[in-house]
């Protein structure tokens, strides 16, 4: 390797070296001293010193092993003459890690070498994972017995009514939940966890009461309102899921067996009927956008 005297666009006043192609094989390695374990982003600069190789060969040694590449030096032809180029990131260690400048394989007539910057990347941590509490109160079991789903709700407005006649399975995630205005109102002020509508194990409340197939339902004024407008519709400006209706759950709570029948907003999308059923954890949901008709959609 010679001093490349006569090189141009050189980085801070440094020349660099060069080798000759064709004969022996050559190899110039730069091994920094990093001090720590960790990413390190590796760039080379490359004068000009013609005419050089198109094809120089780079071998970059990680903790991961050895990557190859081929990269352009020639003055003519080097879209990165005078200036920095990215050879990628890689994981180095205080005893591995370095780059080594290889003539194999060389076209024209010149290998050169400049100036070489490991950069250290912070790589970012990533977030703690989400955790739901566990139940604060012991599940309600189910009723052995069957019974009647007509309930004739209280016409008063002014307060939110104990709710009655129901079996309720974890209370403490939506609490505010009872009789107002002739209607079964659940109020929702936070949800932290996402875990207002019951699904299985620690997600959401459960009001039920017990029947037997065939059964009838009949549910009217269902829908999501603005707290303080039960007879309001509530839109969500941007993406949300918001739902209201039946569930039809199997006897054990912990089982992610049920069906429901909703309406709502789904993402941005509005006036959603929703029909899903769960076997097993495996969902299959039918729904249709813009079909509510009057009087269902609020």
């Amino acid at each position: 390797w010679r001093t490349a005297s006569g090189a141009s666009q050189n980085y801070d006043g440094h020349h660099g070296l060069y080798a000759s192609v064709g004969g022996t094989i050559e190899t110039y390695t730069f091994t920094p001293s990093i001090g720590f374990n960790g990413v390190v982003k590796v760039e080379i600069w490359n004068n000009c010193y013609t005419p050089r190789s198109h094809n120089v060969l780079y071998r970059i040694a990680h903790s991961g092993g050895e990557t190859e590449l081929t990269r352009d030096q020639d003055c003519n032809t080097d879209p990165f003459m005078g200036k920095w180029r990215d050879l990628g990131e890689y994981t180095f260690t205080n005893s591995e890690g370095s780059l080594t400048v290889d003539t194999t394989g060389s076209d024209n007539s010149y290998v050169g070498v400049s100036v070489v910057r490991f950069t250290g990347v912070v790589v970012p941590t990533p977030p703690p994972p989400v955790t739901v509490p566990p139940p604060t109160e012991t599940p309600t079991p189910m009723p052995t017995t069957v019974q009647s789903a007509f309930y004739d709700f209280d016409s008063d407005c002014s307060s939110l009514h104990p709710l009655a006649g129901f079996t309720t399975a974890r209370a403490s995630s939506l609490p505010n939940v009872g009789q107002r205005c002739g209607r079964y109102v659940a109020e929702l002020t936070d949800n932290a966890h996402e875990i207002t509508l019951h699904y299985h194990t620690y997600q959401g409340r459960f009001d039920g009461v017990l029947v037997e197939f065939p059964f009838t339902a009949i549910a009217r004024n269902i829908g999501i309102a603005p707290i303080g407008q039960p007879t309001g519709i509530h839109y969500v400006p941007t993406s949300a899921y918001n739902f209201a209706g039946i569930q039809i759950h199997s006897l054990d709570l912990d089982a992610a067996d049920s069906a429901h029948v909703v309406v709502g907003q789904r993402g941005n999308d509005r006036d959603i009927i929703e029909g899903k059923t769960t076997a097993g954890g495996e969902s299959q949901v039918d729904d249709n956008s813009q079909q509510l008709p009057n009087g269902l959609n609020n």
